[in-house]
């Protein structure tokens, strides 16, 4: 699809639907190869992109990209039976890690004492009220 601005995606309804059209058929197709994989591998596997017989696959680790790699004859000569992927001539993949499944962590970061040190001289010096209470809670945040 052509780049254009934001506000014309929002604004132009046929855009709009072409766009979650696309997304849905991407969506139906990852289901389709996820399918024919190991439950394992399949839930780090999506379809970026398939036209004109080429299949682009997105893995969220290398670790996965190898398993997706020793299994993709055997992907292949299975997609080839769904009709939808009967004109399939190669299978291309790349790693691109996927939005984090499990929240954000609750480790708490620290800072060293010399760090904490210069955060907090450097807070005091500081005009904005509000700018200096967040380097002072910053730069108590020391090992």
């Amino acid at each position: 699809m052509s780049q254009r601005p934001i506000q014309t995606w929002l604004t132009d309804t046929k855009l709009l639907q072409n766009l979650l059209n696309r997304a849905h058929y991407l969506a139906k197709l990852s289901r389709l190869v996820q399918a024919q994989l190991s439950s394992d591998l399949a839930s780090h596997c999506q379809v970026a992109n398939y036209e004109l017989g080429r299949l682009k696959l997105v893995v969220d680790s290398s670790v996965w990209a190898s398993r997706l790699r020793f299994s993709l004859p055997h992907l292949n000569q299975n997609l080839k039976r769904i009709g939808v992927f009967k004109d399939l001539q190669t299978i291309h993949y790349s790693v691109q890690p996927l939005a984090v499944k499990h929240g954000l962590s609750t480790k708490r970061l620290t800072l060293s004492k010399s760090s904490s040190g210069l955060i907090a001289d450097a807070a005091v010096t500081i005009g904005d009220d509000k700018l200096r209470q967040a380097l002072l809670r910053l730069a108590n945040r020391e090992e």
